[in-house]
């Protein structure tokens, strides 16, 4: 007997599991027992619109479940076993009951235990976070126990490996589309394509600009932004600034205001905040002034998400601090011209849905 022959023989008769995984705890059942299936949709209190995920076993042939077309098979290269879950069109081997509008959701989980569960498995797994819906993730034993009780059948392993449940793209067409964001940046998915993705309906995109003192730089990038979408997909788009090693607290630079003021943007009260972890989790893209504020940021766990805000055309967005009106106003004008040129137009290509 093997070490998960309970938890297998509990899968075969149709019971429900939680298990942790590489993002958050989750629960999983036969993806080819519509009873277990149910079980899962009411323990969740999930719509029956929202399908469940595949995790499949080990020697299972995806290309007998879904068309794995080259962005498919970029990503999960890059990015399987881990935290993507990606959507594909299905063929007839898909399990029927993980289909919908003719599209399945495949992952390949990274946590140990769980990897050496399906490699005992001879049959796939359905699967989907361990939580009410809309309710935060579950990231322990403990946390299922108390939330769900003995309406699962069994709790395998102590702990979650993340705290993010995984990203969901939809590949199944030219241009792919995040569905959920999570545990792979949107600017990282993009890098190993090598084209723009798109955020479906609902998503919203957070954008950072970073610079040294959030009083100067950063805060005429937020607000110009800010003036130029006016209007324009005012739900979907938030914009930030901070500083690598800001005044605390401190208003947007006097100079710097005058110069916002003198092509129409109001600029209300603004206060000086530094980098941190919980703006990095929440972003999901940063743009810094100059290449210490991209590094500063990738020390601090950033990764991909922190780009130059200028490219390779504009190395260095100057620092106008303690210089003339004039340098504001060369510093204002290059921003809006890089925002125009590079930024608006790959925000509006980003979530025009």
């Amino acid at each position: 007997m093997g070490r998960f022959s309970q938890v297998i023989e509990i899968l075969r008769k149709g019971g429900v599991v939680a298990v942790p995984t590489d993002t958050v705890y989750g629960l999983v059942c036969d993806a080819g027992n519509a009873e277990a299936v149910r079980k899962i949709y009411e323990l969740k209190r999930r719509p029956v619109d929202k399908p469940l995920v595949l995790f499949p076993h080990y020697s299972q042939d995806l290309e007998e479940i879904a068309e794995i077309n080259e962005d498919a098979r970029k990503l999960m290269e890059n990015f399987w076993p881990g935290a993507l879950t990606l959507v594909l069109r299905a063929t007839g081997g898909a399990p029927e009951l993980l289909v919908s509008r003719g599209k399945i959701g495949i992952r390949v989980p990274k946590h140990p235990l769980l990897v050496e569960l399906l490699g005992e498995l001879d049959f796939p797994l359905a699967s989907t976070s361990a939580n009410i819906s809309g309710e935060p993730p579950l990231l322990s034993k403990e946390e299922v126990e108390k939330i769900l009780g003995a309406r699962v059948d069994y709790v395998l392993g102590e702990k979650a490996l993340g705290q993010v449940p995984s990203t969901v793209i939809d590949v199944s067409s030219e241009r792919p589309v995040v569905l959920r964001k999570g545990a792979i940046p949107v600017v990282e998915i993009e890098r190993v394509l090598g084209k723009e993705i798109s955020l479906g309906a609902g998503l919203d995109f957070h954008i950072v600009f970073l610079c040294t003192g959030n009083t100067c730089r950063s805060p005429m990038a937020e607000f110009i932004l800010k003036h130029e979408l006016e209007g324009e997909y005012s739900q979907r788009i938030k914009i930030s600034s901070a500083g690598i090693a800001p005044p605390v607290g401190e208003d947007i630079n006097p100079v710097a205001k005058e110069v916002l003021q003198e092509i129409d943007i109001y600029v209300p009260r603004h206060r000086a905040k530094p980098l941190t972890s919980a703006i990095i989790q929440s972003a999901d893209l940063i743009l810094g002034m100059e290449e210490i504020h991209v590094m500063t940021a990738k020390e601090m766990g950033a990764g991909s998400k922190v780009l130059l805000f200028g490219g390779e055309k504009v190395k260095r967005v100057e620092d106008p601090i303690g210089k003339s009106i004039e340098t504001y106003r060369n510093v204002r004008d290059l921003i809006r011209r890089v925002l125009r040129e590079i930024w608006i137009p790959y925000i509006r290509r980003k979530i025009a849905l």
